[in-house]
């Protein structure tokens, strides 16, 4: 089971979302141990405790400086053993002591589509009112990780496009944590193209990738089969030697498929059938990396293998 804390500032609208979410099914094998917010008049407290989940304010109003909130705000998130920490409309600069304490553990709902409208002053309502000053065509929000900096966190989508994606087919697998109806994946792929599309402008792209809609592993496997070449990060691939070998075997102008695996990774049969389809099997190494950085390391390692220019 996976325990969330969630840090909000106003009305928890994205709270309410993720609590939906849970409840329904759609965020499996999660459970919200706590809301947090820094405004005791934040309606995202009540939203909890009409839930049921404990609903704390940490304010550094009622401390004497910021270094004694930052403390008091990490001991109560503490207190409650998260796995993740969400921030859905959290105002608070995230002190660099929970960062250090929960590496790669926070992630950010921001509403903007990164580096668009980010960083110091863009928050709230102020990142819309930015967005519509500019008379922007394209919008949306973006997810990521936090770090010291502010809206700096690593990017899953949007990096992926800029390191030259032709396509990104999000696949359905059986340890996938997160499990979409048909009316939320169609949602979600919407969303998700337009992440590509900014980004493929930010990254000066004159081809847009596109983001396929919501696959199952077999059906992947399909549409993988036209491909020249289909490699599957693996942690019981055979040694680096051999994955270099395959690496620089691959010739400039082939299409290739990569298979990411989620968070669990790839069940053994998935693989032998990924196999059987034609995929290689490669290792990233000695450490087992997360799924955003699995896919950025092989993209990356092939990016540098076939382009001459």
């Amino acid at each position: 089971m996976l325990k969330l804390v969630v840090l909000v500032s106003g009305g928890g609208t994205n709270l309410q979302a993720i609590i939906d979410g849970i409840a329904d099914g759609s965020i499996p094998n999660t459970e919200i141990k706590a809301v947090i917010s820094n405004n005791k008049n934040a309606y995202a407290l009540q939203r909890a405790k009409d839930h049921n989940i404990a609903a704390a304010c940490v304010s550094p109003k009622d401390f004497a400086d910021r270094a004694a909130f930052n403390q008091a705000l990490l001991e109560k998130i503490k207190s409650y053993e998260p796995d993740l920490i969400v921030l859905a409309g959290c105002l608070v600069v995230i002190p660099e002591i929970m960062v250090d304490a929960y590496p790669n553990k926070i992630i950010n709902i921001h509403p903007s589509l990164i580096p668009a409208f980010c960083g110091t002053g863009y928050y709230g309502l102020k990142v819309h009112e930015g967005v519509l000053k500019r008379g922007v065509k394209v919008t949306g929000a973006t997810v990521h990780f936090v770090d010291k900096g502010t809206d700096t966190g690593p990017i899953i989508i949007q990096k992926a496009v800029e390191l030259g994606v032709f396509s990104v087919v999000p696949v359905e697998t059986r340890r996938c944590v997160v499990k979409l109806d048909e009316k939320k994946a169609s949602k979600k792929t919407a969303r998700w193209q337009q992440i590509a599309e900014s980004a493929a402008k930010q990254s000066k792209r004159m081809l847009v990738p596109e983001v396929r809609s919501v696959m199952t592993f077999k059906e992947a496997l399909v549409y993988a089969k036209e491909l020249d070449v289909l490699l599957i990060p693996y942690e019981l691939a055979k040694g680096m030697k051999e994955t270099k070998e395959l690496i620089r075997s691959i010739e400039p102008g082939k299409s290739i498929g990569v298979f990411i695996g989620p968070e669990g990774g790839f069940e053994e049969q998935e693989v032998a059938d990924a196999m059987e389809a034609g995929a290689k099997p490669i290792t990233l190494g000695h450490r087992i990396l997360r799924t955003e950085t699995a896919g950025l390391a092989v993209l990356s390692v092939l990016m540098f293998q076939l382009e001459d220019e």
